[in-house]
């Protein structure tokens, strides 16, 4: 006999249940909008958002704006503004402007830090690069993001690090401008992560391959940097112009693949360059005074003296500067100059020239509407005004037409007599769609999903986040992932044929945006073949990550890798103390595919852990005395029938003479009303117990209640340590298919 839920249920068990079956059911939660005051924002191709800045007729921003206060035009047409989303950065804004855990997609703050190595000396890029390291640690919004690019003539253009809210990250970059991330793990998403247990090494001043101290391993590194980044100067123009003027054109060139690279990501991207800038003569050619001169020289028969190469300025370089400029400007990102001539450096310790190159930065800079720090002997103070100055904005969206060309005119006006906008795209380019990017394009687009915590569902799965114990300092966090064999076959409809590819992509961040560790694994699947194996089952995925203890947020990313359909689930889970000895910690409980063992592809083989998880633990978590078992995300049963599942106790009391644990454990079916159903049994299958970590593994079988009709469920375990005098409650979502057999 069911009866309604109340009391027995606690108020943490209830809110569970709440979020669980809404996952279960409708795999997607709508938060209700009553009594929400600010516009909530979807990501849809069909809705463009954008930045807007705007001012008083004194400077100041201007807060408290409506969609009404705004007039936009797109290619001259009116459009109607749909929703305005105010957004405050500054380190004490108003709190009614706090910067809410969803933001809409081009809401965010990015700042690129783009460092120029062909045209700026060592030792200015080395001081820009100290100055830069400092705004990121001191003049940054926790919720900025940041990312590193450089540019060299032996290199070219780099995305050192992508757009990303981890400061470890983005400073490692920077120190480095990537020589320093060989020991890191680098995922399709350009993210470079350190295993989490070289980094606690680090903490004690030692790596474990090199025994190194801190301060020698960033000694070696800046030996690194001045044998690898500046090795390969350019001959200055006196001696070959020619070369020189080539590779000012191949720079242009490579700004304009920045910027269709940026359109990959949505919202302003603030381009924080620093250079010197190539010499102007290469643009402009050669000044009035120096024309002159030549003439002098052919007057007097001297016309062996005159550089041809230098008197006329680049065509096929203001060409590229211009492309350069409007894929910039469409891809919404503005260029801010910082001119590193004034950090000084010697003559012969500099890629450029002596000469002026103002005119090629004015060129970036005025083109996208950006500013210009010239000859400061300090960055910083400029930095931290464009922090300021950039800390206030609007987000505003309009509906796209369906006849809008992929890149348009923007015109923003305000209604309210004395405002003015400040700042807002000019011309605006959606980002292209996946078949059309090409690999930087989709490793930026992958990053976005992740840093920005966009939630995404252009296919189905499932996952379930499971923390374990490790080591007392780097606990395992199991995900398994499933995606249904009808979304298989979908995917290899789309494709034309009965192959699917798809790339898994797992992060565990905490709550300071900082990535503790992720796996990528690319999987390629035959549906011909799982169709006889696998009878329709879904496919299963699991992989490791390492966490510490404590709130983290883990994400996982599933994407076809050729139509592009992606999705994205996150969930948020507790890493617990499992060495507390004064208190019971459970794993799970983990449901349990005891029909179909083995029906799982491992991302991790424990006797084969790749080089950055060696020494760490890895040992596989779903075994129960020696039983190695399938962990499924969701039980699909049948009314009447039973469900298996294990969980894993740590620290349960044991009674002083015999040494044996005295627990009792109780289940509860719970459906979508909140009813609770009684079941009628609970099975113990097998267990073991390890006296070194002081852990029980416990494999169960329960019995489902007869009468559960088609829906979804929670199991709610209730285990009781007698001789502690402690109660644990868990709950393990579940599935009834089909009414109990005749």
């Amino acid at each position: 006999m069911s009866e309604r839920i109340g009391s027995r249920l606690s108020a943490r068990l209830r809110g569970a249940v709440a979020a669980l079956l809404a996952v279960v059911t409708t795999m997607t939660m709508v938060a209700s909008a009553a009594g929400q005051q600010r516009p909530v924002f979807r990501t849809t191709v069909e809705v463009v958002q954008m930045q807007v800045a705007v001012a008083d007729a004194r400077g100041y921003h201007i807060a408290g704006l409506t969609k009404d206060d705004f007039l936009l035009r797109v290619d001259g047409e009116a459009r109607e503004i749909t929703a305005a989303y105010e957004i405050d950065l500054r380190p004490t804004p108003n709190p009614d402007l706090a910067i809410a855990d969803s933001v809409p997609v081009a809401g965010w703050r990015q700042f690129l830090l783009f460092f120029d190595f062909s045209f700026s000396t060592k030792r200015g890029i080395m001081r820009a690069r100290d100055a830069a390291m400092e705004f990121v640690k001191e003049h940054t919004h926790p919720r900025d993001l940041i990312s590193v690019a450089t540019y060299s003539t032996a290199g070219g253009l780099e995305l050192v690090s992508p757009f990303t809210a981890d400061r470890a990250q983005v400073l490692n970059a920077i120190s480095g401008f990537g020589l320093n991330r060989a020991g890191f793990i680098v995922d399709q998403a350009g993210f470079a992560v350190q295993s989490l247990a070289d980094a606690l090494e680090a903490e004690r001043g030692t790596t474990r391959t090199e025994g190194q101290t801190a301060n020698a391993q960033r000694q070696q590194l800046e030996v690194l940097l001045d044998e690898n980044l500046f090795s390969n100067t350019m001959i200055g123009f006196q001696t070959d112009f020619r070369r020189y003027r080539e590779e000012v054109v191949n720079y242009a060139d490579q700004l304009v693949q920045l910027g269709e690279l940026l359109t990959a990501t949505h919202g302003r991207k603030h381009v924080l360059l620093f250079s010197s800038g190539f010499d102007d003569k290469v643009l402009a050619g050669q000044s009035l005074e120096e024309l002159a001169e030549d003439t002098q020289l052919l007057e007097n028969g001297q016309a062996w003296a005159i550089n041809y190469e230098q008197r006329f300025g680049s065509a096929d370089l203001r060409d590229s500067l211009q492309e350069a400029v409007d894929n910039l400007r469409a891809a919404d990102a503005v260029f801010h100059v910082f001119d590193t001539s004034g950090l000084g450096g010697k003559v012969d310790d500099t890629f450029s020239t002596t000469a002026s190159g103002k005119q090629g930065l004015s060129y970036l800079a005025d083109g996208t509407n950006g500013s210009i720090t010239w000859n400061s002997n300090d960055l910083l103070p400029a930095l931290v005004d464009l922090s300021e100055t950039t800390a206030r904005y609007y987000v505003i969206a309009y509906a796209k037409h369906r006849d809008d060309p992929s890149t348009v005119d923007i015109d923003i006006d305000m209604v309210r007599p004395g405002l003015k906008v400040v700042g807002a795209p000019t011309r605006l380019a959606p980002p292209p769609a996946y078949a059309e990017m090409n690999e930087a394009q989709r490793q930026l687009q992958l990053s976005e999903f992740i840093s920005k915590g966009v939630e995404r569902e252009d296919m189905t799965f499932d996952v379930r986040a499971i923390p374990f114990a490790g080591t007392p300092r780097i606990n395992r966090v199991a995900v398994v992932v499933e995606v249904p064999f009808q979304q298989l076959e979908s995917i290899a409809k789309a494709r034309g044929d009965s192959a699917v590819e798809i790339d898994i992509l797992g992060y565990i961040m905490d709550d300071d945006g900082q990535m503790l560790d992720l796996f990528s694994r690319r999987v390629k699947l035959d549906i011909e073949r799982m169709t006889e194996t696998m009878a329709g089952l879904p496919f299963r995925y699991y992989d490791l990550l390492w966490a510490p203890r404590g709130e983290h947020q883990v994400r996982v990313l599933v994407r076809d890798t050729e139509v592009g359909m992606l999705s994205t689930r996150t969930e948020r889970i507790v890493v617990p103390r499992f060495a507390a000895l004064d208190t019971v910690t459970i794993s799970g409980p983990i449901a349990i595919d005891a029909a179909h063992p083995g029906l799982l592809m491992r991302g991790l083989d424990p006797q084969a852990p790749p080089k950055h998880r060696e020494g760490g633990p890895v040992a596989y978590p779903f075994v129960v005395d020696g039983r190695e078992l399938t962990p499924q995300v969701y039980t699909l049963a049948r009314a009447g029938g039973t469900c298996s599942f294990m969980l894993v106790a740590h620290n349960l009391a044991r009674h002083p003479f015999t040494g044996r644990v005295q627990t009792t454990l109780k289940a509860m079916a719970i459906d979508e009303l909140g009813q609770v159903h009684e079941v009628p049994g609970v099975t113990l299958l097998a267990s073991d117990y390890d006296a070194a970590t002081n852990r029980t593994r416990l494999w169960f079988e329960a019995e489902l209640p007869d009468g559960l009709v088609e829906g979804a469920y929670l199991l709610q375990i209730e285990l009781v340590d007698a001789i502690a005098g402690q109660t644990i409650e868990e709950v393990m979502p579940f599935l009834i298919t089909s009414p109990p057999d005749d």
